[in-house]
């Protein structure tokens, strides 16, 4: 599968332990950056260039890292990219137990996959 990855400065490290991960099993990145560690760069700067590419068929699925992945913890995760695609294609979810993704939401429908990387940290 095609997949894009994209994120600022706050989930940086996650961004490339993701694209190891992925590779790994055998799906090809598209990485939208951020392609250095730049503490003033801008979230919706990456992840809305890939919120087109899926609207536009140049990837398969998504995943966005920003640094806290709560709603109330900064824009990254209030920040859709949604508000910037009015694509039905272009669906999103929050990272859950794997369990509870597939149960909650039928094959094909989560186009953008959203992780905190201050979420990620506390499940490890």
């Amino acid at each position: 599968m095609r997949v894009g990855i994209a994120t600022d400065h706050g989930g940086f490290g996650l961004k490339q332990e993701m694209i190891t991960r992925l590779c790994a099993a055998g799906h090809e990145i598209v990485d939208f950056g951020a392609h250095r560690l730049t503490p003033s760069d801008d979230y919706p700067d990456f992840v809305i260039p890939l919120a087109h590419a899926i609207a536009a068929g140049r990837v398969e699925r998504g995943v966005a890292i920003c640094g806290s992945g709560r709603p109330d913890g900064g824009t990254g995760s209030s920040l859709g990219p949604r508000q910037d695609v009015p694509d039905s294609r272009v669906q999103s979810s929050r990272a859950a137990p794997a369990p509870a993704c597939q149960s909650r939401f039928p094959a094909g429908f989560v186009m953008i996959l959203y992780l905190g990387i201050e979420s990620w940290q506390s499940a490890e």
